[in-house]
């Protein structure tokens, strides 16, 4: 046990910050195994006999606090060499002590405008220059050899100027290494795609969601039009439906998750908006909505067409979904330039995600439910 850590019993929700760690009646820092301790004052449901649950530790959260502080751990050992002559200015050399491959060759002088004086009484001594060229503190550097080349009987009047040296010597080796690993803007010449087999491309918009006041007829070049089911359940989306149906190819855009009690709605749903809506197709986020509507005779007009949820990869998905009957397939975004040059080798309708913005995750199950009963106990 630790002072600062925090506890809570097994009948009692509280957690406490133990403030108070007593033995023997004096306060300590800290309690070993099998000691008997006092814990400060706490009141709460508690009793003789209940256990102590420990959930969190301070010694532990401090060092990895240190972790992500900005301090650097790593340090590269560095060698040096300081000259300090009479009459000349103070000169250093610096360079990495191991075979860092990295900073192979690296190596860097630095000749400042210090000139030290004759000493009157107390000398400059070795011993006091290596002391404090070797703060480096929160620097990624650290010197594990100084050589010092000091004339007898030399002064320098202030030490700040040997602490500003060490750092515009470092500060001067970090840019030369980061000047090693810069990378240089290599422009590339742009080269047209010429493609006769696809040289006018139809294009299909997803409007994830409907503003009444918005125009929609005044888009061009739009061959068709996907519409989220959500927005043709509400009412305020008529008229903007109506506008969008007259003039483009309009698609139903069903949801990546239907649960069982949804799925038997859905077919009222669709029933009811086909009769009001000129409606060309459905696209289908998952096999199962495909199997239901597929299935049914009063949608074997329509034309289907396979959402990029339906994770299609390779020739062999998109043969077995165009042998199901979707006319046109939307591949996967996951896959490389590689893999979908391969893919168009296939005779069936496709279609690529392009332009906009994708779902990281879809589930049908509430992640802040049980989160949120959990810190209603807490």
């Amino acid at each position: 046990m630790l002072f600062g850590d925090s506890i809570t019993f097994e009948n009692e929700p509280t957690k406490y910050k133990v403030s108070e760690l007593m033995f023997q009646g004096k306060n300590i820092p800290f309690a070993c195994n099998n000691e008997l301790i006092t814990i400060g004052r706490m009141k709460g449901n508690i009793k003789p006999g209940d256990k102590i649950y420990k959930i969190s530790n301070k010694r532990l959260s401090d060092s990895a606090k240190i972790t992500y502080s900005g301090k650097e751990f790593k340090k590269i050992k560095l060698k040096c060499k300081i000259i300090i002559k009479r009459n000349n200015p103070i000169s250093v050399i610096v360079y990495p002590g191991r075979d860092y491959d990295n900073y192979k060759g690296v190596s860097v002088k630095y000749e400042s405008k210090i000139i030290p004086e004759d000493a009157i009484n107390q000398p400059i001594t070795t011993e006091k220059i290596i002391s404090q060229f070797s703060k480096t503190n929160d620097t990624p550097f650290e010197f594990e050899k100084i050589d010092v080349e000091l004339d007898e009987g030399l002064y320098i009047s202030k030490l700040s100027q040997i602490n500003a040296l060490r750092r515009d010597i470092l500060e001067k080796l970090k840019k030369v290494i980061i000047q090693r690993f810069e990378r240089n803007e290599v422009k590339i010449k742009e080269k047209s795609f010429k493609d006769s087999a696809h040289s006018n491309p139809k294009v299909s918009m997803l409007l994830a969601q409907l503003n009444p006041s918005f125009d929609y007829t005044n888009m061009e070049n739009v061959n068709r039009v996907y519409v989220p089911l959500r927005c043709f359940r509400d009412s305020k989306n008529k008229e903007v439906i109506k506008d969008i149906t007259s003039k483009f190819n309009t698609y139903i855009y069903l949801p990546a998750v239907m649960n069982l009690n949804y799925m038997n709605l859905l077919d009222a749903y669709i029933t009811s908006f086909i009769s009001k809506y000129d409606i060309k197709g459905f696209v289908f986020s998952s096999i199962g909505e495909f199997g239901f509507i597929k299935d049914s005779k009063k949608y074997k007009d329509f034309d289907f067409i396979g959402n990029y949820t339906l994770n299609v990869f390779n020739n062999y998905s998109v043969d077995e979904l165009s042998s199901e009957g979707l006319s046109t397939i939307t591949l996967s975004p996951e896959l490389s330039k590689k893999d979908i040059q391969e893919i168009a080798s296939s005779h069936a309708n496709k279609e690529l995600i392009v332009y906009g913005k994708l779902k990281v995750m879809t589930t049908n199950y509430c992640l802040l439910g049980q989160s949120n009963r959990l810190l209603s106990y807490m």
